[in-house]
């Protein structure tokens, strides 16, 4: 069983006690996700019990770049740098896993956050989890797919918001 939720984005009272208009709240955003260009490869980190509980940084890192370039395939095909870009056009993608516990239930957390260079925790999304030890490695790639879909999602309607439509 997994449970799920999504943060969300403050939206700040102006000095008269009146909220931004839903344009300004819209255009902040999505703003800095329209301007990215290219995305460096995505990371993820391990903390807690998850490499006692057969965790594998590296094989997490592969999962999650392979559905990072099928994901984001209208932006890059690779993690390659071709030019020189400013730092507000430069993605950055990056995953913390906790895990608690050795033994059933073994219960993790797992937070991405997603932004350019200069907001890098621009779009958060988190969730929470537990499993058998045999099971938690396949519970986490899920979790980590279904974050990048999310992710990739986002930044292509932001990009259609830049092109009007």
């Amino acid at each position: 069983m997994q449970i799920s939720h999504q943060g969300g984005t403050a939206s700040p009272v102006a000095a008269n006690g009146t909220g931004p208009s839903n344009e300004t709240l819209h255009e902040r955003e999505y703003r800095p996700a329209r301007e990215i260009r290219r995305f460096t490869e995505p990371t993820i980190s391990l903390r807690g019990s998850a490499e006692d509980v057969g965790l594998d940084r590296r094989a997490l890192e592969s999962v999650l770049e392979t559905q990072f370039l099928q994901e984001f395939s209208f932006l890059q095909n690779d993690f390659a740098f071709d030019k020189t870009y400013e730092t507000w056009q430069i993605g950055l993608f990056a995953c913390e896993a906790w895990t608690v516990g050795n033994n059933y239930p073994i219960a993790f957390h797992l937070q991405c956050t997603g932004g350019p260079m200069d907001e890098p925790r621009h779009w958060q999304y988190a969730t929470l989890g537990y499993g058998r030890k045999d099971k938690i490695v396949d519970a986490l790639r899920e979790a980590l797919q279904s974050i990048v879909t999310e992710y990739a999602a986002f930044v292509r309607k932001a990009r259609g918001n830049a092109e009007g439509t």
